[in-house]
């Protein structure tokens, strides 16, 4: 038996030597083929993206240990509308604030563009620190290029940066980074930063971007930018250390027909938040009242926030932002306006006046009283909580 498989074994050892070195050869091949496929961001209507965006600020110091001063956490989600790149971008914000809902233009080449009243601008909608634009994808297979960079976080007039990219890994994701040295301007002071000239100066220094892009689905899988910052203050000047990591969490395709039901859901909160900027808050209102379906659970979230913030009900012990007092006639106008930014409101009379609130939250976020400071600065908003005996 033993010198019979020996003889066989010694007859197709050939065939089977030169097999393995084909499957060898075809291996690498598509290996190769893999690892150099070109960055092109894949548009295919219906398509659901999702991700988290988290923002860690920890304090700068030359300590070997540095303290993590604040952690918060963004969902955005990306619907595929047309196969010319319209997309709705919806942003969850940390904290109690009403998800965002833009239109934008997703471009094969990795740019996300604003979009409104059928123009396509140079920029896209921030996150925070984080801008989708910052994620620049090579023109073909180069291994290191130039790119003009529109980054919406800063200022118009600092928007725009020439920066070189390199790429750091080859493969089914390959990842890129580049390095900025410094963005600076001087901006306008929030109401609790005020500076005795009303203005601040903010910098960006040692600005790191790393990120990697999925070639086969044709999308980002992951980003991570560092930086340092600094703000003046009345008491000088602060600096912390910002970490922005984005992940991707999944992809969803949408049938056709539920597509288009997505499509028109989209379409009225369009056409809500157009009404609500031109203060027509009895049309928009009567919109928001109407029951809207779509499979994707970030636009019915929306839809629900609308009619729960227009129809906000205090309880005791519920703490409330006080953002005006106002006569009567206007309390109304200014409950919407509070509303069309992102938060419930309602009012309470007091003889002649009415005393217009933001809320009701569950506990005091000094995020949401900075926010709504920064929209309602002239009025100087303060927290107060609802008597337990009410």
């Amino acid at each position: 038996m033993a010198p019979r498989l020996f003889q066989m074994v010694q007859r197709y050892a050939p065939q089977v030597v030169l097999g393995a070195v084909m499957l060898m050869g075809l291996t690498g091949i598509v290996a190769f083929y893999l690892a150099l496929r070109p960055c092109v961001v894949h548009i295919e209507p219906g398509h659901v993206i999702r991700y988290e965006v988290t923002k860690k600020i920890f304090s700068d110091t030359t300590e070997d240990e540095e303290r993590l001063l604040r952690e918060e956490t963004s969902s955005v989600v990306f619907v595929m509308l047309s196969s010319d790149g319209l997309t709705a971008m919806i942003v969850g914000p940390p904290g109690d604030r009403r998800p965002d809902v833009r239109y934008v233009e997703m471009k094969r080449t990795g740019q996300v563009l604003l979009r409104s009243d059928e123009v396509t601008h140079n920029y896209g909608p921030s996150v925070g620190y984080f801008d989708f634009n910052l994620m620049s994808l090579p023109p073909g297979l180069d291994q290191a290029w130039d790119a003009e960079m529109h980054y919406s976080y800063p200022p118009p007039n600092k928007r725009s940066h020439n920066t070189h990219i390199r790429r750091t890994h080859n493969g089914t994701v390959p990842t890129f980074r580049w390095r900025y040295p410094a963005i600076e301007w001087v901006d306008k002071s929030p109401p609790d930063m005020l500076s005795r000239d009303g203005e601040r100066y903010v910098q960006m220094q040692d600005i790191v971007m790393r990120y990697g892009f999925d070639t086969g689905r044709g999308i980002w899988e992951f980003a991570r930018l560092n930086f340092r910052a600094g703000v003046e203050t009345p008491d000088g000047l602060v600096r912390h250390r910002v970490e922005v990591s984005l992940r991707l969490i999944d992809v969803d395709t949408l049938r056709p027909e539920t597509l288009r039901e997505s499509r028109l859901a989209l379409a009225q909160l369009h056409t809500i938040q157009r009404l609500m900027a031109e203060r027509k808050y009895d049309v928009a209102q009567d919109l928001i009242r109407e029951e809207v379906w779509s499979p994707v659970a970030e636009i019915r979230t929306v839809f629900e926030r609308w009619r729960s913030d227009a129809q906000a009900v205090i309880q005791p012990g519920d703490y409330l932002i006080q953002v005006g007092t106002v006569p009567r006639g206007r309390g109304e106008a200014l409950r919407w306006q509070i509303i069309a930014d992102g938060y419930p409101a309602v009012i309470r009379q007091a003889g002649s006046s009415a005393l217009v609130y933001a809320g009701p939250f569950d506990a005091r976020d000094a995020s949401i009283l900075a926010d709504i400071r920064r929209r309602f600065a002239a009025n100087k908003p303060f927290w107060v909580k609802v008597p337990a005996d009410e």
